[in-house]
């Protein structure tokens, strides 16, 4: 079943969905550098394992053509100029070819002992079967009886094989054990030596400490290896022979320095950590961000009984859980005091029923108070918790203010502390989209004014008067003269037309009946019209507000009424 655009929209509008995100793309390019690191570090051992394996087989594969040269020069030597050995070849069988048979015997000893070349020396007369060989067990560092087996091994070998159809060098099997053997036949005789191959393995093997470290020596290519082996090879110079080396790539990356290793199991702790991190989170973020959503919910839906149970889960969410059961709080407490009022008004109040009822919307302003409560909504999603608290505190002071001590009228001190709390609570939700500039007298600050007098008006300017493309200069200022408080209240908004500043300057905000003429009037004035009619009530025929305006010029109010530091009672 395919999920539609909308559900897409929902799935990744949801704070799971992006904190998931969040961890993945956090935890994600660690391990992939981790990954990358080591693969690199491996690739380095492994290169330097080669390199060095390379360099052994190269050098054990010199100092055997080094050794098979010497033998070459030695077998040169002896056919071309010591008359011993020329003695031997021309089979005269006196008694000087017997002093010869051991001198030769004697100069192939010699050679063994005094350098590095072959490990055995053999000479052989064709007709006599007459034979030489020197075999030595100390130069091949075995026991004698081993050398002993290999000497009668290789007599039978070259009584039994015709020679003439054998190679330069070859490899042979004697012994039980490899040698590289090289037969010179001539007709009268056949002689040669051996280099015994195991030997030179085994010090290959003594050179490289890789206890699954292969050494192959063969005649042509080398063979097949084991998938995932590294193995280097040396070909000889001299003959068609091949030095294999081959060792298993995990035992090389053993050699992987404890960092690197290190650093792996944290990349696969990271991945095994990311469940736990969601369950963290949804316990320590996501669970009391969703029992805020419900309460909002809730109390949209008109519940107004309902309470979040405070839980133990941090102490800005404790605060915020308090802070909306305090609203809740002063919400039921707003329709009781406000109904209370309304009925006592009804016989004082020189107004209809109509009017108490716009006066209780100025107050309450449930569409200012749910914008705030999806204010309050989307930044706990967006984990702006500084700003949450901010505005949650706004309004605990805006409705603390309205309703404290149920008075008619505050000094003004109050209402400008919460006139800047507003302005800070707006910079949030509109941000760069206005400046304030304040200009108060301190006489002024004393002034007894009807709760959220000039509160209404800078609302007024936040609700209308903000452009979309710049920035709206706002100016609060005041003054007294001669018992007489003077408010002025400017904006470079959007202003307005000439038809309805001159119905404000003439109080005609409203028909006779006190209803305003229209319902864009009504959503569009209500605020300034309860405002006018509560000056009227406080102050009567004194107070006044006057407006200069035009449109895109903004509007600039003055709002005019005595000066009184006592309660006024309006009877």
């Amino acid at each position: 079943m395919s999920t539609s655009p909308v559900q897409k929209r929902k799935l990744f509008d949801s704070i799971n969905t992006k904190i998931i995100f969040v961890i993945i793309l956090s935890i994600l390019p660690l391990n992939l550098l981790v990954i990358a690191s080591t693969a690199k570090s491996i690739d380095v051992i492994k290169e330097q394992a080669r390199i060095f394996m390379e360099n052994t087989a190269s050098l054990y594969m010199q100092k055997l053509d080094n050794r098979i040269s010497s033998i070459n020069y030695f077998f040169y030597d002896l056919y071309g100029h010591d008359a011993d050995f020329i003695r031997l070849t021309e089979l005269s069988g006196d008694d000087e070819y017997a002093i010869s048979q051991t001198a030769v015997a004697q100069k192939f000893r010699k050679h063994i002992e005094t350098s590095d070349s072959a490990d055995g020396y053999f000479f052989q007369t064709k007709e006599i079967r007459d034979s030489i060989f020197v075999m030595p067990g100390s130069r091949l560092i075995l026991d004698s009886a081993i050398a002993y087996t290999a000497r009668s091994m290789l007599e039978v070998r070259l009584t039994q094989t015709d020679l003439s159809r054998l190679g330069m060098w070859n490899l042979a099997v004697i012994g039980g054990r490899q040698w590289l053997l090289r037969i010179y036949s001539y007709d009268t005789c056949s002689f040669g030596a051996v280099i015994s191959m195991e030997e030179v393995c085994r010090n290959v093997m003594e050179s490289i400490e890789y206890s699954g470290l292969k050494v192959d020596v063969r005649m042509g290519q080398p063979g097949e290896i084991a998938d995932g082996d590294l193995r280097v090879s040396s070909v000889s110079n001299r003959i068609d022979l091949t030095l294999s080396l081959s060792v298993p790539a995990s035992e090389v990356i053993q050699n992987l320095p404890w960092l690197n290793r290190f650093m792996i199991g944290m990349a696969f702790l990271y991945v095994l950590l990311i469940p736990m991190l969601i369950l963290s989170l949804n316990r320590i973020l996501l669970r009391p961000l969703r029992i805020i959503r419900s309460a909002l919910l809730h109390l949209k839906a008109g519940n107004q009984d309902y309470r979040i149970i405070i839980h133990n889960y941090s102490k800005e969410f404790r605060s915020i859980d308090q802070s909306f059961n305090e609203m809740a709080d002063n919400i039921e407490r707003l329709k009781i005091e406000n109904y209370e009022k309304e009925m006592a008004r009804q016989k004082t109040e020189h107004h209809n029923l109509q009017l108490q009822h716009r006066n209780l919307q100025l107050q309450i302003h449930p569409h200012f108070l749910l914008n705030m409560f999806k204010l309050i909504h989307s930044l706990a999603q967006t984990r702006e918790y500084a700003s949450v608290q901010k505005l949650a505190l706004y309004l605990s002071n805006y409705f603390r203010y309205i309703f404290r001590s149920g008075k008619e009228l505050e000094t003004f001190e109050q209402e400008y502390d919460l006139i800047r709390q507003y302005l800070e609570v707006s910079a949030i939700r509109y941000p760069d989209r206005f400046t304030i500039n304040y200009n108060i007298e301190a006489p002024v600050m004393k002034v007894k004014v009807p709760p959220l007098i000039i509160h209404s008006f800078i609302e007024n300017i936040i609700h209308h008067a903000l452009v979309a493309d710049g920035i709206v200069h706002i100016h609060l200022s005041a003054s007294y003269k001669d018992g007489w408080v003077t408010f002025f209240v400017s904006d470079d908004g959007v202003g307005m037309d000439s038809v309805t500043a001159t119905n404000i300057n003439d109080g005609i905000l409203a028909s006779n009946d006190g209803i305003l003429a229209s319902k864009e009037d009504e959503q569009t004035h209500l605020g300034l019209y309860n405002t006018y009619q509560r000056l009227l009530y406080f102050y009567g025929e004194r107070s006044t507000i006057h407006v200069e305006s035009t449109p895109g010029n903004g509007a600039f109010f003055t709002v005019h009424f005595p000066y009184v530091l006592e309660e006024v009672n309006p009877d």
